[in-house]
């Protein structure tokens, strides 16, 4: 993957079904993906793997469990990696709250990237023994998971760190665009953004600092670091978003479409009405207020800052298990003089 500058995308999230079944006991047998034939050549697979943001601009699926398995789900414990065109895969794209709009190439916001979060089905796809990592092992699904919701997890941190930085540059811009740039309540507004930001990034650092050697010589972050990092992302994201439209105003919400603007009778109104201040031509305000709009309301970014690498609860289930409370007793103990 290194030598070849490979991009993989990781197919974690199966369907699931009811939830308060495990895979084997679902009536579908297929809501979580899993081995339907053997041969001397590879397997044969089943199933879907749900919100794959990077599927379709990756040249790898690395396909692994979505949870820890018993015994009876043997034919769900399954890893490997098959090429993201391999024959039978299929990615059927996810709609989210502002996709018509780029599709029509209008009022786009962000107009250089986005964000496509497709469904695979995997319809009885052959996996080549020479690609399979897992078949069969349901001792290690746990672990493989929980390692890979962790990594996934710490990174999410530095990814909406960076974001938030975005936002912020947003909220500075459409200030000045506006004229408020120097009033007390906006500038601490922004110091606010500022701050998540960094305690974000601050957390995901930690994670990957705090590290340690494995066996094989890479090295695993903290995972409580990472899946704390991951539950102040939930909040945090949605409070930015929240200051950033109280900075921008009510334009975010419904300013007129750019057709409306390209039009030759109210074009020129619109021009002269949605001006700001001073210089700034109006075309560069509206391009700020559809850009933070887009980063505000897009709904397959927002919900992730959510339940990206796993919901709330699972982070929460991952730091109960992963933290030594031991330790923390002990320290309690010491301090009030108690022996034991």
């Amino acid at each position: 993957m290194q030598t070849n500058d490979l991009t993989g995308n990781a197919g974690v999230t199966d369907v699931k079904g009811d939830r308060s079944l495990s895979p084997h006991q679902q009536e579908d047998k297929d809501l979580y993906l899993r081995v339907i034939d053997k041969n001397r050549e590879g397997i044969f697979v089943r199933g879907a793997k749900a919100h794959q943001t990077g599927s379709l601009s990756s040249h790898e699926i690395i396909v692994l469990p979505t949870r820890a398995l018993r015994q009876e789900d043997e034919d769900y414990a399954v890893a490997f990696a098959i090429p993201a065109d391999t024959k039978g895969l299929i990615h059927i794209v996810g709609r989210s709250s502002l996709d018509t709009r780029e599709l029509e190439g209008t009022d786009c916001g962000n107009i250089r990237y986005s964000k496509y979060c497709p469904t695979l089905i995997f319809d009885d796809v052959f996996v080549p023994w020479e690609r399979v990592f897992m078949c069969g092992e349901v001792e290690f699904a746990g672990e493989i998971v929980g390692r890979f919701s962790a990594f996934h997890r710490q990174s999410h941190g530095g990814c909406k760190a960076g974001k938030i930085d975005a936002m912020t540059g947003a909220a500075q811009i459409v200030a000045e665009y506006n004229g408020t740039s120097k009033v007390s309540h906006i500038r601490e507004k922004i110091i606010d953004m500022i701050h998540r930001a960094e305690t974000l990034y601050g957390c995901s650092l930690a994670a990957s600092y705090e590290g340690k050697k494995e066996p094989s010589g890479t090295y695993f972050i903290d995972p409580v670091l990472a899946n704390a990092s991951k539950i102040h992302e939930g909040k945090e994201m949605a409070e930015v978003g929240r200051l950033l439209v109280d900075v921008a105003g009510g334009f975010v919400a419904d300013l007129p479409s750019d057709r409306d603007l390209k039009n030759p009778d109210i074009g020129p109104l619109l021009q002269k009405y949605l001006k700001g201040a001073g210089d700034v031509p109006t075309m560069n305000r509206v391009k700020m207020f559809r850009l933070i709009e887009k980063m505000v309301l897009e709904s397959a970014d927002t919900i992730s800052d959510i339940h990206g690498g796993g919901s709330a609860a699972a982070h929460r289930v991952t730091i109960s298990r992963e933290s030594d409370m031991d330790y923390k007793k002990r320290c309690a103990m010491r301090l009030a003089g108690i022996e034991g």
